[in-house]
């Protein structure tokens, strides 16, 4: 019964081209393994040519080793040709900072995609189920996403293809059960220091509990419908693409008439559109980039730029709408109206912020009776001593006259000299996200911390504060 749906759903969404390269990326645990005992039946038919690899994090010592041989060992059992990769994720976080989720991903899609170069193309095979797309629903939806991102995860993606995305996590685990399937069990898929875990043994179990049994199922076919409707609107985007926009080398211009008169809806989409093959994808773009576009497109200012992500800008002069490609000497320009872009937000503490215009999360954690500060401490995460803040605690852009009194410092100097002191290149100065409190800067994330409400091993009431970069599922 479970092959005949998979069958379907695989016949219903084009997902294993006749006679095509599939590589499946096989961590060991139950979703994968049954991905590729699945897999296997249209390699038996001649239907795909069936292709398996392993990425090692080395994230978990010799768990992560043993599961490596173990895919490795599952594959030759069958036949099947394995690649296996590795990466000390540890070393290269220490290095680059940042999201070790972002990180773990990006480094293991890079491999996967080198993979598929060495077999001579084709898609990559994921296990993504029906549990995966709840969990990415409501993990966008909490982050404030659009209709695109609660659309979350498709069946076919660019060059990833996901066959199991109509069945439950328990019919997963039903068919290994059945095919006589061990997995290996990775732990840190308990471990609720990460959102979606949190999602998946918190938040959904309550869900099911308490609202709605059937949320999974409801969660996904919101997603199924988003989805659609985010395809119409895309393809009347791309219906009005060669009325509405000019393209050149370095950029396009937008024909204004036509902007004023689109549905807002309709603008949000283009602007999409726009920056997507400007830059030829959209991470790191979120909504609050979109929004700053059209509402700098609609305003009543005669010339205006703001930066974007990608090394981009959007320019008003006039009746002339572009986004474009920063050039030598545009730097200064697209930097100096975007002060005011961004309006304060509120840090959720204790609590986790998502500040899309940055890239980053913020979370803070509140550690009452604390003992001693973490030791993990460096640029990208700091520990303050809450009797010497001023809440609520909020995040900006730096302002003209800022001051700030950094960590060890003989007292407060002019922001800008600081970052000149630094060596913080101009176009990047705008884009770094400031902690203030009512009192002022506590610190510039990724940067320095201030004076201000150091530890000194007195303290008991301690906040920590961690800055990472978004997740883009």
């Amino acid at each position: 019964m479970i092959r005949a749906k998979v069958r379907k759903w695989v016949k219903r969404h084009g997902l294993l081209p006749q006679g095509g390269n599939i590589l499946a990326a096989c961590s060991g645990g139950p979703d994968s393994l049954a991905l590729v005992d699945l897999l296997v039946e249209y390699q038996q038919a001649g239907d795909i040519r069936l292709f398996v690899a392993h990425f090692d994090h080395r994230l978990r010592g010799d768990a992560s080793t043993q599961d490596a041989a173990f895919v490795r060992r599952f594959c030759a059992e069958r036949g099947l040709e394995f690649f296996g990769g590795s990466a000390d994720l540890p070393a290269l976080l220490r290095v680059q900072g940042g999201s070790l989720e972002e990180l773990a991903r990006s480094t293991r899609y890079r491999f996967l995609r080198q993979v598929v170069g060495e077999i001579g193309g084709g898609l990559i095979a994921t296990g993504h189920h029906r549990d995966d797309q709840a969990e990415t629903v409501l993990l966008n939806l909490v982050r404030g996403s659009g209709s695109r991102g609660l659309g979350a995860i498709q069946p076919l993606r660019g060059d990833v293809t996901r066959p199991l995305l109509c069945l439950d996590r328990s019919e997963i685990e039903v068919y290994c059960r059945q095919r006589n399937l061990q997995p290996c069990l990775d732990e840190s898929n308990a471990d609720v220091d990460f959102l979606r875990n949190r999602l998946r043994h918190e938040l959904l179990p309550v869900l099911k509990k308490r609202y709605n049994p059937a949320v999974v199922a409801t969660l996904c076919r919101t997603a199924s419908i988003l989805t659609d409707e985010q395809d119409f609107l895309r393809c009347q985007a791309l219906e009005l693409l060669p009325r509405t926009v000019e393209q050149f080398e370095w950029g396009c211009r937008i024909d204004a008439d036509a902007f004023f008169r689109m549905h807002v809806a309709m603008q949000r989409e283009l602007l999409r559109l726009l920056l997507e093959q400007l830059r030829g994808d959209t991470r790191g773009v979120g909504f609050v980039h979109v929004e700053q576009i059209r509402q700098l497109f609609l305003q009543e200012h005669g010339t205006r730029r703001i930066a974007l992500p990608g090394n981009l800008q959007a320019r008003k002069a006039y009746r002339d709408l572009t986004i474009e490609k920063l050039r030598c000497g545009d730097e200064k320009y697209a930097t100096d109206d975007t002060a005011d872009a961004l309006q304060p937000m509120l840090l959720k503490c204790p609590g986790e912020t998502e500040v899309p215009e940055f890239g980053v999360v913020i979370r803070c954690k509140r550690l009452v009776n604390a003992a001693t500060a973490p030791d993990d401490l460096g640029p990208d995460k700091v520990v303050f001593d809450c009797a010497a803040l001023h809440f609520p605690l909020h995040v900006r852009r730096r302002l003209p006259g800022d001051t700030f009194y950094p960590l060890g410092a003989p007292g407060s100097r002019k922001l800008k000299k600081i970052l000149i002191d630094l060596k913080v290149p101009a176009e990047k100065r705008e884009r770094l996200p400031l902690i203030c409190d009512e009192k002022g800067i506590l610190w510039i994330a990724g940067l320095r911390r201030s004076e201000r409400g150091k530890v000194d091993g007195t303290n008991r009431d301690l906040l920590v504060m961690e800055q990472t970069k978004i997740d883009n599922t």
